[in-house]
């Protein structure tokens, strides 16, 4: 039965947040309780409970369902925020990188207020594109694969990288660190996973969104507005998102992309199977809200959903 059962799970066992055998069912209360809570945790995930047929069979005497428990994220200490506040003011030239964490919770409100007070520019890797809105006056758009183009040339001038979410398998931080000069803030909810070039000099663990908050209401005045970064904005739109495309057969990448964004809404949802042409997809359509444009990451065999 045993052996059964684990050929059941195994299938789906990759792509679970969580699995487990309901064995009896007095189990089945707790079971049901915990799959929730994992599945709607920090990082949310698919759960998978098994009910082998002896068990179904079984009568339910005097059952207890456990109540729903309404969850707060834990939030960093002051002293932390503070410290991360005052080596931002200190900076020249800050830049943000937003990643795939910030796409599990909702974060977009507080980071759109925490650019606009700021006037600090962010770039998305893939994984975390939609999360700032490519409307957004502060956007630099989304970076590309593992290599050098015009949106590195903002981040190599930066002397302080805020991290949002960021994860180092996702986008290797070789690519945009690649001195190890740069001084790192890591927000997320996470501790920093190490690298050579990954190495932040504070960690701001908590809820993400109550972090931005906390932030930038110590930074009251201090603004890095940045005529040299609007002027690049403003070249990367012309190029990444022209308004007309030129029509041909069979079709060229820019069309298709430009193509899907003039039927799909603002809200709309597209999900992108692997293949070369996600990276046009990432690069060039525009998105405006979280999670309406789900990927995977790179161009790897293994899958990774787009909330992890």
């Amino acid at each position: 039965m045993i052996k059964n059962l684990a050929l059941i799970c195994a299938p789906w066992t990759p792509s679970l947040a969580a699995e487990d055998n309901l064995k009896s069912q007095q189990t089945i209360p707790r079971s049901v309780r915990q799959a929730f809570k994992v599945a709607e945790g920090e990082r949310p995930g698919a759960t998978h409970l098994e009910l082998p047929e002896d068990v179904a069979s079984e009568e339910v005497a005097n059952p207890r369902v456990h109540p729903r428990v309404a969850i707060r994220r834990p939030v960093p200490d002051d002293k932390v925020i503070r410290l991360a506040a005052e080596r931002i003011r200190a900076a020249k030239h800050p830049m943000m990188i937003v990643s795939a964490g910030a796409n599990r919770k909702r974060i977009g409100k507080q980071l759109h207020l925490f650019l606009e007070r700021t006037g600090i520019y962010a770039v998305t890797t893939q994984m975390g594109k939609g999360v700032l809105s490519d409307d957004s006056p502060n956007s630099l758009f989304t970076l590309g694969i593992h290599k050098k183009d015009y949106v590195h040339s903002a981040l190599d001038n930066a002397d302080v990288v805020l991290t949002v979410g960021y994860d180092v398998v996702e986008y290797p931080p070789s690519v945009w660190n690649e001195r190890r000069d740069k001084s790192i803030i890591h927000i997320d909810f996470n501790v920093a996973e190490p690298d050579e070039c990954y190495q932040p000099e504070i960690e701001v663990l908590g809820d993400i969104s109550h972090t931005l908050w906390a932030i930038y209401s110590q930074l009251d005045g201090v603004r890095f507005d940045d005529d040299q970064l609007a002027a690049l904005r403003r070249r990367l739109d012309e190029a990444l998102h022209p308004k007309t495309c030129d029509v041909c057969f069979p079709p060229k990448p820019q069309q298709i992309v430009h193509d899907v964004r003039q039927v799909m809404g603002r809200k709309d949802v597209i999900c992108l199977d692997n293949g070369i042409y996600k990276l046009w997809f990432a690069r060039m359509y525009k998105t405006y809200h979280e999670n309406t444009v789900l990927l995977d990451n790179a161009l790897t065999a293994r899958r990774r959903g787009p909330f992890e």
